[in-house]
């Protein structure tokens, strides 16, 4: 029994090891996308607005039709390019979520979902932004990006909803589709979801899955309103 008794510190200690390391190695995957958002903001983004200015310089001058042809098509190529890394930009490290927060982070991600795919996104969320810690708070939305980009991959969707509530201490997530749904006993539904629950689990919180095959997929995450040491 002394021997069974000292083997559950020395697991504890090991899962408490393990979730810190992942804590650390999550911290610096945020940090480095911060770091490349910036830099495709500040180096790529100004390169090609620089070039999109010397080409509607150029577009000034008198040229043959021929010309003219090829510079509004490099004109409309740039501006593309210049829309693409923006957006790639921000959806490294949004600067709505940390300028407005979570509830203006989602309801601007799924407008920029609406824009580019065939997909429905009603956002049920509340109206002021919330107070919660900024992990919790990144979380949520990595979360978010993580379900919606599931949904586009694989359910075959129409139409979305997602459900943001605060209550009784926790942050409560839902995003339902009308999809072709998954049998939820099988253990292998790809890193998503994995990646997603472990975001979850890091923070004290949990996912689940309701669904069936033809009937659609719920994710439901609950996460705490503020980290261990946080002032409440």
């Amino acid at each position: 029994m002394a021997e069974s008794n000292g083997r559950i510190p020395a697991q504890e200690e090991q899962i408490a090891a393990l979730k810190n390391a992942l804590t650390l190695l999550e911290s610096a995957r945020e940090a480095e996308y911060r770091r490349i958002s910036r830099e495709l903001h500040d180096e790529v983004g100004q390169s090609l607005t620089s070039l999109l200015l010397q080409i509607k310089a150029l577009q000034m001058e008198e040229m043959s039709a021929e010309a003219a042809d090829g510079l509004n098509f490099l004109r409309t190529t740039v501006t593309d390019m210049l829309g693409n890394v923006r957006r790639l930009a921000q959806n490294l490290r949004p600067v709505v979520l940390e300028n407005l927060g979570l509830v203006a982070a989602i309801e601007w991600y799924a407008e920029g979902l609406m824009e580019h795919a065939d997909i429905d996104i009603a956002c049920r969320l509340p109206r002021e932004r919330l107070v919660i810690s900024e992990r919790i708070e990144l979380a949520a939305y990595r979360i978010v990006q993580e379900g919606l980009t599931n949904i586009l991959r694989h359910a075959k969707a129409n139409n979305v909803v997602i459900h943001l509530n605060a209550y009784n201490g926790k942050l409560i997530l839902s995003i339902r589709d009308d999809g072709c749904g998954m049998n939820t006993d099988n253990k292998r539904n790809g890193l998503g979801l994995s990646g997603m629950r472990e975001r979850a689990m890091l923070l004290g919180g949990s996912l689940r899955i309701l669904s069936g095959i033809g009937q659609g997929t719920q994710l439901i995450v609950e996460l705490p309103l503020s980290e261990k040491g946080d002032a409440q």
